[in-house]
């Protein structure tokens, strides 16, 4: 029969039926089922390495399989960029610390920078040598689509990139991003003539996106990454502001992972990225310098965020 699987706290309940598991009857199953740890579970999954050994132990190996994860920052911060190394560092043979898959980039906003995208591919092939990597096989494997709206977005989504992922061996999804979709969808003329945002409306798209990419991920244990962008936060009794990211605290509670970059305040070439929450990844920062072939980081500096 099918499997059922039942993950409560930190414990995966399988059943050899298709029974459903009835609360509170855990003490008639204990002959029937087989019990796996979470970090049993996270041992056993693959993960997507960045391109630097410091980055991949800060990542604990590297990405996590089978969840989403949010990257945001502000404008600058690097994210596109880190983007373009994780989608060159997927497609690489397994020997060689990839997934041995094909990639798929959409963006919402702007186009890929291509010019980018061949200055961190040249490099790419330089460290790894041409019989694992070359410009041929980054074309075939690569797939970048922009798209102008929401409707076309949803198109793409549940037909292009679902059967690539189903079908193609894609194993790494990249959404840039998943605002630039909500601001021009869901915002609305009142009889005035003046504009409004239909945050009912966009909550339950917002909702509804979360169980598609989750599933996507989970079902077919890829990667998906979904960028999103931030806006200032200011507190008027402190006199100070900080970035957070954008669409609200909904979105935030949708995702698995959420991973930030920031720019350095005295040096342009430097950036941080922050694990700001995950299910088995502590808080913690890592300083990172984006060059022109690509992002690694500096010293292994590695600072744990408090409580």
């Amino acid at each position: 029969g099918r499997n059922i699987t039942v993950i409560i706290m930190d414990v995966s309940i399988k059943s050899e039926h298709n029974n459903v598991l009835e609360w509170p009857d855990w003490w008639s199953l204990k002959n029937k089922v087989e019990v796996e740890t979470a970090q049993s579970l996270v041992a056993s999954s693959e993960v997507l390495t960045t391109g630097s050994h410091s980055l991949d132990e800060f990542f604990g190996g590297g990405l996590p399989q089978g969840r989403l994860i949010e990257l945001s920052g502000e404008a600058g911060s690097g994210k596109t960029q880190f983007c373009i190394q994780l989608l060159i560092q997927s497609i690489l043979p397994q020997d060689k610390g990839g997934l041995g898959g094909s990639a798929y980039y959409l963006s919402t906003q702007k186009q890929l920078n291509e010019k980018r995208f061949n200055e961190i591919s040249t490099g790419a092939i330089k460290r790894h040598g041409s019989s694992a990597l070359n410009l041929g096989v980054i074309q075939s494997k690569i797939s970048a689509k922009h798209v102008n709206n929401l409707d076309d977005y949803m198109y793409i989504l549940n037909t292009e990139i679902s059967t690539k992922v189903r079908e193609e061996g894609t194993k790494l999804v990249i959404i840039d991003s998943i605002s630039g979709v909500c601001i021009d969808g869901f915002t609305k003329e009142n009889r005035d003539s003046s504009l409004f945002v239909d945050y009912s409306e966009r909550s339950v798209f917002l909702l509804k996106q979360a169980i598609i990419l989750k599933r996507l991920a989970y079902e077919n244990n890829i990667f998906v990454i979904v960028i999103n962008s931030v806006r200032a936060s200011i507190d008027e009794i402190r006199g100070s502001s900080k970035d957070i990211p954008t669409l609200g605290l909904l979105w935030s509670n949708c995702v698995n992972d959420r991973i930030t970059m920031s720019r350095s305040n005295h040096d342009n070439s430097k950036r941080k990225i922050t694990i700001q929450g995950s299910p088995d990844m502590a808080p913690k920062t890592i300083e990172i310098v984006i060059t022109i072939t690509g992002i690694s980081t500096v010293n292994s500096s590695i600072k744990q965020e408090s409580a």
